[in-house]
């Protein structure tokens, strides 16, 4: 909450149209404004310097009071005049998003004109991030540090970063990181992905700066989460026609480059498929506690690989789930059973040449397994989603 010290009931700037007892009907008095030339500093900005532009040229003096005991008239020169104050002119206001309001007063002949301004204390530094990064995801969050005063030259200011692994936060030191210092400037600016960090870590970054009696400190914390699955698709395979999770086209007469490929296995009372480049790991769903269990009608959390379908929507269990699992290349097809899969798919130029390699992991759930019946082709139908596993660059 903002502190405010007020020495006046007048809460802005502003001035009075000077008039007297000669004034007529037609007679005007010219008016005398009083403009300061700034309404923020920050902590680190004591002693500074206030100035002001007046703008009728007979005026010659300005008092000013307020703050911490602030009385003083100094002079008017060329419609300028100047002011120095410290943070002993704001006592227990020298803080940080704290305020103290100063009177204005000045004479010009026979006239009078009064006015407020206020101060503001804001901090000197400032951290700002984009919030969290995904794991296996290459989508930057950018983070800029930054430290700045009104007139003071900065010194003794730092920007640091460090890595928390399982939320060991006090046994994890910082890493002082390069900005660019110069005057009553400082900035460091990065940017990180999730694929250079674990779902366990903890990024954080933080600047630090010293002037006089006076520190600050500001700091982003970006946690690593999981990236999510986008909406479900349809795929089936079919006796002749086989399925393709990343199908490439090709020019006539080329062999087929599709990835993830899936081929039909049928017999006369059951169907499933196979793969030569995609493999497979059946997940195994929580279930409920037994009847007259304490907590009956919930899930087990102690059962199953996950205990609901919302988990797999989880990039990052998905990939738990399949590299922890046992893999296969076949499987026989039950409605309603589950399983995650994951295969490799080379893009190539127009030269034929591979230029990377992407890993997809996925997960899919049997929603049709028919067998061939009364001269009905066998069929599995599922609904599935995938993404990419990105991983740091080299």
């Amino acid at each position: 909450m903002k502190k405010i010290l007020l020495y006046s009931a007048l809460a802005a700037a502003f001035s009075f149209t000077a008039c007297d007892d000669s004034f007529t009907e037609h007679e005007f008095l010219p008016a005398a404004d009083v403009a300061p030339s700034l309404s923020e500093v920050t902590l680190f900005d004591t002693p500074f310097t206030v100035d002001f532009a007046v703008s009728n040229p007979a005026v010659e003096s300005i008092k000013v009071t307020g703050g911490e005991g602030v009385d003083q008239t100094i002079a008017v020169s060329s419609q300028s005049a100047s002011l120095a104050l410290k943070d002993s002119d704001f006592g227990a206001y020298w803080a940080i998003d704290s305020m103290v309001y100063f009177n204005t007063e000045i004479d010009y002949g026979s006239n009078k004109s009064t006015g407020s301004f206020s101060v503001s204390v804001i901090a000197p530094t400032s951290a700002e991030a984009g919030g969290s990064v995904s794991e296996y995801s290459s989508d930057k969050n950018y983070i800029t540090l930054a430290c700045n005063t009104v007139a003071t030259d900065l010194t003794d200011v730092k920007a640091e970063k460090r890595r928390v692994v399982g939320g060991d936060f006090e046994n994890t030191d910082w890493v002082e990181v390069t900005g660019k210092l110069a005057g009553t400037s400082f900035e460091f600016v990065d940017s990180i992905m999730g694929t250079g960090y674990d779902l366990t870590d903890t990024i954080q970054y933080r600047v630090v700066a010293n002037s006089g009696a006076y520190s600050d400190m500001a700091m982003v914390t970006i946690p690593v989460i999981s990236k999510y699955f986008a909406s479900m698709d349809m795929g089936y395979v079919m006796t002749d026609m086989d399925f393709a999770f990343m199908p490439v086209e090709v020019e006539e007469g080329e062999d087929s480059k599709d990835a993830g490929v899936l081929t039909l296995t049928s017999s006369a009372s059951a169907v499933g498929f196979t793969s030569v480049d995609t493999k497979f790991v059946k997940v195994e769903l929580g279930t409920a506690y037994p009847e007259g269990h304490e907590n009956e009608g919930e899930l087990d959390p102690t059962t199953g690989d996950v205990l609901s379908y919302d988990e797999l929507a989880s990039f990052s269990k998905v990939v738990e789930i399949f590299d922890g699992g046992s893999q296969v290349m076949a499987v026989d097809a039950m409605v309603g059973d589950v399983y995650v899969f994951s295969y490799e798919y080379s893009e190539e130029n127009d030269k034929g040449e591979v230029i990377a390699t992407h890993i997809y992991y996925g997960y899919f759930t049997i929603s049709t397994a028919d067998a061939a019946l009364n001269g009905n082709a066998a069929k599995v139908g599922f609904s599935f989603s995938q993404d990419i596993k990105e991983v740091a660059a080299m």
